[in-house]
């Protein structure tokens, strides 16, 4: 059996979907640290704001965790670390998916690669 946890689900509740960046599809890996452990993650999107990660391992709303995010832009491989909170749990039976808000938003100075992607993913979809 599945659940999710994010809100209210009643008429009156506002919407559940409270994004204020658009996302992209992100199919880079990544690991997070938990304690003294490094767990390999799977990253399904990503925004200036948050982004969508999987993994087998449970954690909880309002977790703080340190990620490296590993991708590709411009053909050429990078490695970007991230700090984030849990704000949606989605647990599946083997596989869980989580919602990670970011403190600040992505900027070219903190975060080039993961910003250029982003900015250029945009540009591409709206043209």
């Amino acid at each position: 059996m599945q659940n999710f946890f994010i809100g209210m689900d009643t008429p009156d509740a506002p919407s559940l979907d409270q994004r204020k960046q658009p996302r992209i599809a992100f199919s880079g890996k990544g690991s997070l640290s938990s304690g003294t452990r490094s767990i390999e993650i799977a990253i399904g999107n990503i925004s200036l704001s948050g982004l969508l990660f999987h993994t087998r391992e449970r954690f909880d709303l309002g977790k703080k965790l340190n990620l490296k995010i590993k991708g590709e832009e411009g053909g050429k491989p990078f490695e970007e670390q991230l700090t984030g909170t849990i704000v949606a749990v989605h647990r599946g039976d083997d596989d869980h998916s989580y919602g990670l808000q970011f403190p600040a938003h992505l900027t070219l100075e903190r975060q080039p690669h993961l910003f250029a992607k982003i900015q250029r993913t945009l540009h591409q979809n709206r043209s």
